[in-house]
């Protein structure tokens, strides 16, 4: 086993996601704690909501008006009941699980990023059965996927009587952005060209998205009872600048929410493999972990039960599979496992292919 390097981790952040188009309402509400995509939390009243836009109101009386689906997938749904009719399911067991979340604040780490982007075509949707709502939606052994109307996916465990846990997730997009100094510029999606119909338990789900200057992403997933395998690949244009990345994004929900006397976050860890079969084993309290290219992680704790997540790279490409915290905390904080092509200069950008399994 080699020595640990402690390498700090580069600053990188999530794009916010792109807006919902809702019927207007204003309404009034108690106080709740709001969470947004990227796991930042904020307690709050709802004041407006108006097309694609929600207006909160902080207890300190600070008004926010934000694109819906900037907050959690949890929350947008939160907003959507409060738009329709209270009704009861003859059958609950058919309507999709929705765990409140439960995460709090991440570091700001990106000061460059769009606080509205562009509205995207969305996709259609299963109008009922256990994936209403959702472009897609798989339930595995030990595992549910959903890919939502504007194509991110959020992927939940099950505990053993096959009911969604709601203390732990992570969500899949494709990325591109752009490093300007300490900042990141994203180029988020504009439209999504390519998609199939909506579908429950699918094998596959394959969508190309149109970004800013002139990116097409092509993302496929691929689901299997036992896990499911994610891969994305980028092409760009004269108006892309050369040293644009691209990458498949895997952003786990921070830990560090739950009691100490839990001792989460001390009892979750991961293992790291290297290409060189060399492992590294840090918790979740740990700040400073084994940065580099990787060809295996397992995750094990308290929040996934007795079992494990085994996160795996394919051996189709030579790209970069790696684990980054956010800068200067510790894993329970939020942690994001991606893949990226390192050279730039290249227009098609072909991700390595990353299978998660379940054990």
């Amino acid at each position: 086993m080699n020595s640990k390097n402690k390498t700090r981790a580069a600053s990188l952040s999530l794009s916010i996601a792109l807006t919902l188009i809702s019927n207007g309402l204003t309404t009034t509400s108690e106080s709740r704690l709001w969470t947004s995509n990227k796991g930042t939390t904020i307690t709050a009243k709802v004041i407006n909501i108006e097309d694609s836009k929600i207006t909160l109101k902080t207890e300190k009386g600070k008004e926010i008006t934000l694109p819906i689906t900037s907050l959690s997938q949890a929350d947008q749904d939160f907003v959507k009941s409060l738009q329709e009719p209270k009704t009861t399911p003859e059958n609950p067991a058919e309507t999709t699980p929705q765990p409140e979340d439960t995460t709090e604040d991440e570091p700001k780490h990106d000061n460059n990023e769009a606080d509205t982007p562009p509205t995207i075509n969305l996709l259609p949707f299963l109008t009922e059965g256990e994936g209403k709502g959702h472009h897609a939606f798989y339930k595995g052994d030990k595992y549910t996927a959903t890919i939502n109307r504007n194509g991110s996916m959020t992927v939940f465990y099950l505990d053993e009587e096959k009911n969604i846990k709601p203390t732990w997730k992570f969500t899949v997009n494709s990325k591109s952005f752009l490093r300007i100094d300490n900042e990141i510029k994203h180029f988020p999606p504009t439209k999504i060209t390519k998609h199939g119909d909506p579908k429950l338990n699918p094998e596959e789900v394959k969508l190309t998205f149109l970004k800013e200057t002139g990116i097409v992403t092509e993302t496929t997933i691929q689901f299997a009872p036992k896990g499911f395998t994610t891969w994305s690949r980028s092409e760009t244009t004269a108006q892309t600048p050369p040293d644009a990345e691209h990458m498949m994004h895997h952003h786990f929900s921070p830990t560090d929410k739950y009691p100490k006397e839990d001792l989460i976050p001390e009892k979750m860890t991961v293992e790291m493999e290297s290409l060189r079969n060399e492992t590294e084993k840090y918790n979740f309290d740990e700040t400073e972990i084994l940065r580099g290219n990787m060809a295996k992680f397992e995750i094990r704790g308290p929040l996934i039960g007795k079992g494990k997540i085994i996160v795996e790279r394919s051996d189709e490409e030579k790209a970069v599979l790696v684990l980054n915290p956010l800068p200067e905390c510790a894993l329970k904080r939020g942690f994001s496992i991606y893949t990226f092509k390192e050279d730039h200069t290249s227009k098609n950008h072909r991700n390595e292919k990353v299978t998660f399994t379940f054990k």
